[in-house]
């Protein structure tokens, strides 16, 4: 405890100035009395009264004592010390880690200068008794060093040395959330100084901190980079948009340049390799999209349309040599000669082959119906997937290996295929190895009846079961390895198979005995199950640093590699989420529940503002500061008033029973 206003104590002067008065009191009376009788008598009642007088006299004199010392503590304000002022000078170094921190057009970067000024100046602070903190603002702001003193110097001297080492992230900056771990230190003092040490230009500083930037940047440096690339099919051939930017006061050239690998494939052996390029002229910083596109694909687009110019946008025509129908990748790369950051001057393209998906349609009776939605599903899926569908022919024997998906309808072959997913539909036997019995072959039904849903399922996705109608369908039993989707009458009329060896979707109802056919729910359902089985690993091949990806697979095991370092433990349970700490070609590979070896590939690149070295923000985050003294102290004076009252209280009480 301490007291806020010690001259407080004065007060008790009042303590003094109670005793002196209690000693000049005459503690008698003189009376004159008539009678020596009526004295006696008096003095007989007084006697009596004596001793319980004397204790209220001391018990009164006692209260307004303390009276007195609670109004003497309240004048001076005692106080419970929560934490004390910091009193030494304290620096807090926020050093910004951000991909454009990397510019560098000298031989030294944005990062290591930062790094060396922020150095020097929490030095300083140790060396003159002072605080230091440091913290690095990369995609997760964390504390280097937190609340260190001059005997902890030579931590210092080690923790740069490994910043210098190891360089700056690939990611944006978290500086918001840098300032708030200010706050942490603020709380102990808040009249601690904060220090940025950035590239980036704020148009508000807050009272408290200090942007350092004028020394990190170079007034020479300057940037070009690929932000973004994509293509797309136009009449039959691939149109690639790649957007460029620059950023600088001068004038530049750079030369754009793409390689296309595996284009046009005659066969299996594979294509050639097309080289595009153009050069781009820049008179500012600005962005441009330059659009490579076949020459029939252009006059169709812009046929009766009269075109307005547009800086912003360049047309690259492509004639016969240079037309792209297939291609397996691009590489995208600007020739800049010499820019701040060369990280961002790639971009590639992968995966523009599509994986062949092989699938089968045997049937009894084939009905359009299913012809209709295989069909739907082969364009549906284009983009992805090249889903070659064979049909077997009345007489013909279908096969019970070398495709991906089997679709048997009433006939069922002698043996179940193990080299990829099977659908059973309406059948009329067991085929070896499929792992249920045929209870009743046909149970036909006085009406339609609705099917019940039994549990959620991916098949299952935006399908009501309940729109569903059946009037015939086999009463079968199936093995545990089975679950059952979907039931009619409680039997189960939906069931699926997902062991590592046997993949199964089994239908014991024909179409023509349902309304499922003439419900959207049927390619729904034949899209579901085709997704179920046959997942994309990843939605899109590029991505960029600190991106979180959910990945799928179609095997037991998913390897990820960066070049040829492997990234992760290999990935065993599905869907996975894999977070990119690095720039990159990422290799994903796989061995399929069909036996196919298949290797995938993603980018991984800058964050496009990372690309803009002169980058300008709004308003700096403001630290909340606590500077209030009852954040300090906490206040005694309400347990002292209420003291107080109880003994006026008690006073008032004595002074009431004077004829004790």
């Amino acid at each position: 405890m301490t007291l806020l206003v010690p001259l407080g104590l004065l007060g008790l002067l009042g303590v003094v100035a109670l005793i002196i008065i209690y000693i000049i009191r005459p503690n008698y009376q003189q009376k004159f009395i008539s009678s020596t009788y009526i004295w006696k008598l008096s003095l007989k009642y007084r006697k009596k009264r004596i001793p319980t007088s004397k204790l209220r006299n001391i018990l009164l004199i006692l209260c307004q004592v303390c009276i007195l010392l609670a109004c003497t503590a309240i004048l001076t304000k005692p106080v419970r010390v929560l934490k004390t002022v910091v009193d030494e000078t304290e620096i807090i170094a926020i050093i910004d880690s951000s991909a454009s921190m990397r510019s560098k057009m000298g031989e030294t970067s944005r990062f290591d200068r930062a790094l060396s000024l922020a150095q020097e100046d929490v030095e300083d602070v140790l060396n003159n008794g002072g605080i230091a903190s440091v913290i690095l603002a990369e995609n997760h702001a964390s504390f280097v060093l937190e609340r260190i003193t001059a005997a902890e110097k030579t931590a210092v001297e080690d923790v740069f040395a490994t910043l210098f080492e190891d360089g700056c992230a690939y990611g944006s900056s978290d500086v918001k959330g840098a300032i708030a771990l200010c706050e942490d230190v603020l709380l102990q003092n808040p009249s601690a100084k904060i220090c940025l040490y950035t590239d980036t230009e704020y148009a508000y500083i807050p009272e408290g901190i200090t942007v350092e930037n004028e020394n990190v940047v170079e007034e020479d440096e300057w940037n070009a980079a690929i932000l973004d690339a994509r293509t797309e099919l136009n009449s039959n051939y691939h149109t690639f948009i790649v957007d460029v930017a620059y950023y600088g006061n001068q004038t530049k050239g750079v030369e754009l340049t793409l390689d296309i690998i595996n284009a046009n494939p005659e066969d299996e052996n594979g294509g050639g390799i097309i080289t595009l390029k153009h050069n781009i002229v820049f008179n500012a910083t600005s962005q441009k999209q330059i659009i490579f596109i076949a020459d029939t694909a252009y006059s169709e687009m812009f046929e009766g349309i009269v075109m307005e110019e547009d800086d912003s946008v360049e047309y690259v025509i492509l004639y016969e040599t240079d037309k792209v129908y297939s291609y397996k990748t691009v590489y995208f790369s600007i020739d800049t000669g010499a820019d701040a950051i060369s990280i961002d001057n790639t971009f590639n393209l992968y995966n523009g082959q599509k994986e062949i998906v092989k699938v089968q349609y045997s049937s009894a009776g084939a009905n359009p119906f299913f012809r209709g939605v295989l069909l739907t599903m082969q364009a549906a899926y284009a983009k992805k997937w090249d889903i070659r569908i064979t049909e077997v022919k009345t007489g013909e024997e279908p096969a019970i290996e070398g495709f991906d998906l089997y679709v048997y309808e009433h006939e069922m072959p002698e043996e179940t295929p193990n080299d990829g997913l099977v659908f059973f539909v309406n059948p009329d036997s067991v085929p070896k190895g499929a792992d249920f019995r045929i209870d009743d072959l046909r149970r036909t039904l006085n009406n339609s009846v609705d099917l019940t849903e039994e549990m959620e399922h991916p098949i299952l996705r935006h399908v009501t079961a309940s729109n569903i109608t059946v009037s015939q369908y086999s009463a079968i039993s199936a093995s545990d390895s089975y679950e059952t989707l979907v039931t009619c009458d409680g039997n189960p009329v939906l069931l699926t198979r997902n062991d590592a060896d046997c993949k199964v979707v089994l239908m014991p109802f024909s179409l023509h005995y349902s309304n499922l056919p003439v419900l959207k729910d049927f390619p729904l359902l034949m899209c579901n199950i085709f997704e179920y089985y046959f997942p994309s690993t990843f939605e899109k091949s590029s991505f960029e640093v600190y991106e979180t990806v959910e990945l799928k697979a179609r095997g037991e095991e998913l390897t990820v590699k960066l070049g040829d370092q492997l990234v992760c433990e290999p990935f065993t349970q599905f869907p996975a989420t894999l977070k990119f700490d690095l720039p990159g070609n990422y290799i994903l590979e796989q061995t399929t529940f069909t036996g196919k070896a298949v290797k995938e590939y993603l980018y991984v690149k800058l964050p496009a503002a990372e690309s803009d070295i002169w980058q300008k923000d709004g308003v700096l985050e403001n630290p909340y500061k606590v500077e209030e003294e009852s954040d300090y102290f906490e206040d005694l004076l309400f347990y002292i008033a209420m003291a107080l009252v109880t003994l006026l209280f008690i006073e008032w009480w004595l002074q009431s029973r004077e004829t004790m």
